[in-house]
């Protein structure tokens, strides 16, 4: 029997990172903003993403190709579930955040973007099998899903079989025709919602889903008794003639008053919606923006620190914005900013971007990372795919050490700007603000000439793909390395 082994014998230290990584105010928090394809102004599906973690440590981006598994191969978890390999397994373009368990963010080559932000639940009896699955379900999302909504379904499947081991967590999953909410609680519930295509959601690090329809199979998927269960823990009470909330019966309450939450969902929703509203008001789980999105309207929300409103930050000449109580959406803790535009009328392997920006999407232009690239250029990643999987809990490192990784280049860049933010910022904004636009132009010339040519050569077409991805990154790598001070 072949197995895939991910670190199998470090599950102790596996264990002692999980729960270190439970109480509140830790670093895993994220912002998501999905977008329904008749909101936006290319009629494409979009998902925004800011990535919160801890730092510093070096992001990899790694692209792996499809492959046909031999009989018999198995998958060992990190909690040594053990589940057979798919026959065929998707291509990714991967963003990995070594030795954590739910930062990474995937890409496949049909065009399904997973990324997801964490919910904690108040589940405090979980039913798990084996250990409960956890690093591996968005992996196996991403590896195994033809659609969106497909998903969705594996997701699912593999919550029911083996449990969720964290407290909860929301997936935010799209691809050319849908955008999904997929949120899950510690254990063996889950209920997935599709935004509906003239809409928008927004999400921070709490619930967000409100009442839900499971016998709506075209825009609802979850567990068969997610209110029965409820019933059953008395989080809910069918007799108060109140409607269910999945978001107030899962919920840890504390996330549901908790500043940090609350002021993110209301900046996104408040820049977005028809009209703003009130920092305290309830917001809409899913809602019709003031005038259609396009990439370059997430690009600004992704880089909001609540400019012009009661929670801007103090007008001094050195401080950092995105250090703050209430936490902004670009924050202290990015790792990085994408915004995934994913459009139904071109091939995948073009159709599909992800438009990224690490760390802090303030201060850096949104580079776009094709579905059809053949390769990253090396300076982006350590070692190779194939090792990353098998040594992903086992293979981190920071920006202390000596460093020639592309992401420890944008790292002390973000730190110098910081040092003086207001002054610096100045000379960094209008770099990105000319070179954003210079992208979009070279960007529109460069698909028309790959979709000719897509027509009668593809592999042609993902070469120049590649060429026109890897020599935007190493631009934007190689002028960060310039603008750096000298360093004691």
């Amino acid at each position: 029997m072949k197995t895939i082994l991910l670190s199998s014998c470090l599950l102790a230290s596996f264990f002692l990172r999980l729960c270190a990584q439970l109480p509140y105010g830790n670093e895993e928090n994220c912002f998501t903003i999905l977008a329904g394809k008749k909101a936006t102004t290319d009629g494409s599906v979009m998902l925004a993403h800011n990535e919160d973690g801890p730092g510093p440590i070096l992001i990899n981006w790694y692209k792996t190709h499809s492959g046909h598994a031999d009989t018999g191969t198995f998958i060992v978890t990190e909690t040594a579930v053990t589940l057979p390999q798919a026959e065929n397994i998707n291509g990714t373009f991967w963003l990995e955040m070594p030795d954590y368990s739910f930062s990474d963010s995937y890409m496949n080559e049909k065009g399904v973007v997973i990324a997801s932000n964490q919910c904690k639940s108040r589940e405090d009896d979980p039913s798990l099998t084996g250990g409960g699955i956890g690093y591996w379900l968005r992996r196996l999302m991403a590896e195994r899903a033809g659609t969106a909504r497909e998903a969705v379904k594996i997701g699912g499947e593999l919550i029911e079989q083996f449990g969720y081991l964290s407290s909860g967590r929301t997936y935010c999953i799209a691809d050319s025709k849908e955008a999904w909410m997929m949120s899950v609680v510690k254990g063996k519930h889950w209920v997935a919602c599709r935004i509906p295509d003239d809409r928008l959601a927004v999400i921070p690090n709490y619930y967000t889903i409100e009442g839900i329809d499971l016998t709506d199979t075209a825009n609802w998927l979850g567990s068969a008794d997610i209110i029965d269960y409820a019933v059953r823990r008395g989080w809910y009470d069918p007799s108060s003639g109140q409607p269910f909330s999945f978001r107030l019966a899962y919920a840890d309450p504390l996330s549901l008053t908790d500043i940090k939450n609350i002021a993110r969902h209301w900046q996104g929703v408040s820049r977005l919606a028809e009209h703003p509203y009130n920092l305290h008001e309830k917001l809409p789980f899913a809602f019709p923006p003031k005038e259609k999105i396009s990439t370059e309207t997430l690009f600004l929300i992704l880089s909001n620190h609540y400019e012009s409103t009661e929670l801007q930050p103090l007008p001094r000449s050195k401080a950092d914005p995105h250090v703050s109580d209430t936490m902004r959406i670009c924050s202290d803790r990015n790792q990085y900013g994408f915004v995934a535009q994913l459009r139904d009328w071109m091939p995948a392997a073009v159709g599909s971007i992800l438009w990224l920006a690490p760390p802090r999407p303030c201060m850096q232009p949104f580079v776009p990372w094709y579905c059809g690239i053949e390769s990253v250029p090396p300076v982006y990643s350590d070692h190779d795919a194939g090792y990353a999987i098998a040594h992903h809990f086992e293979h981190g490192r920071t920006m202390e050490e000596p460093c020639d990784h592309a992401y420890c280049a944008y790292l002390h860049y973000a730190a110098q700007i910081n040092e003086s933010y207001s002054e610096n910022i100045v000379s960094a904004a209008e770099y990105k603000i000319r070179r954003q636009k210079e992208i979009l132009v070279l960007q529109e010339k460069m698909e028309k000439k790959v979709l000719r040519l897509y027509e009668v050569d593809p592999q042609g077409a993902l070469k120049i793909l590649t060429e026109f991805t890897s020599s935007l990154a190493m631009k934007e790598y190689k002028r960060t390395v310039s603008a750096l001070k000298p360093r004691d």
